[in-house]
């Protein structure tokens, strides 16, 4: 008789959820490590690499040869040193000075 009641009802569905949850989380668990063995297996190239090896760096690795549009852009950009200062009003910005030190 207690079964049909409003406590032993809730109680049983909070079971019930808690039970759906567990099993839940251990499928995407299990369906995640299925798909990070095939990946592995396969080479898929899905997600970052566990290991970081040299053969995974020159993967990634940007390409910083001596190209020359990488020349003419290092020679045309310019270099002076100049500082910007911030004038603050109750916390905004209300004006700005750039002084240049050369």
């Amino acid at each position: 008789m207690a079964l049909y009641s409003g406590l032993g009802l809730t109680l049983l569905g909070i079971l019930v959820f808690l039970a759906g949850s567990i099993l839940l989380f251990a499928g995407v668990l299990l369906l995640g490590g299925g798909v990070w063995q095939a990946n592995g297996f396969f080479g898929l190239g899905l997600g970052v690499p566990r290991d970081f090896t040299a053969e995974n760096w020159a993967k990634t690795a940007p390409d910083y040869t001596d190209s020359p549009e990488l020349l003419a852009y290092i020679i045309d950009m310019p270099f002076d040193e100049s500082t910007l200062d911030i004038y603050l009003q109750n916390g905004r910005v209300t004006g700005t000075d750039r002084t240049l030190e050369h």
